[in-house]
């Protein structure tokens, strides 16, 4: 497996049971450079599994782990990540992630976009462009209304 940073196959991962699977996650989690495993692990995890690894790439800030893992993550999962993201004004990230947010995620950033546009209107702006192609014309509708008020 090419690129793999530990030093063996991860392909046995697919024939562990859950807690065999969390103890190796757990392991890969302690190392310093964990990107390519967890992107060879990701897919045979169970969404257990997966929370386990978002949530502490999410403590631990490593947010571009995130991009690679949306393919794995619930909704609820990308949910907890668009809030987290939003808290921390990583508006760059989720332009990386944007086109796989649905529209209850993008609600959510339309109304962040209308509760802090007065505070930071220079960057707000910037990003407000290259989200606008993913919004629909209802959430257009209502980010326009409210930049008239």
């Amino acid at each position: 497996m090419p690129g793999c940073r530990l030093g063996f196959e991860l392909d046995f991962f697919v024939y562990l049971n859950g807690p065999q699977k969390m103890a190796i996650i757990g392991a890969i989690l302690a190392m310093g450079d964990y990107g390519q495993a967890l992107d060879d692990i990701m897919p045979y995890g169970a969404a257990s599994h997966r929370a386990a690894i978002l949530t502490h790439i999410l403590d631990r800030e490593d947010y571009d782990l995130l991009e690679p893992m949306t393919t794995y993550m619930s909704n609820d999962m990308k949910l907890t990540t668009l809030h987290k993201l939003l808290s921390k004004n990583r508006l760059d990230i989720i332009e990386d992630i944007m086109p796989t947010f649905n529209r209850k995620h993008k609600d959510v950033i339309v109304e962040h976009f209308i509760n802090i546009k007065p505070h930071n209107c220079d960057q707000i702006d910037e990003y407000l462009e290259s989200f606008m192609p993913f919004f629909d014309k209802k959430q257009i509708k209502k980010l326009e209304e409210n930049n008239n008020e």
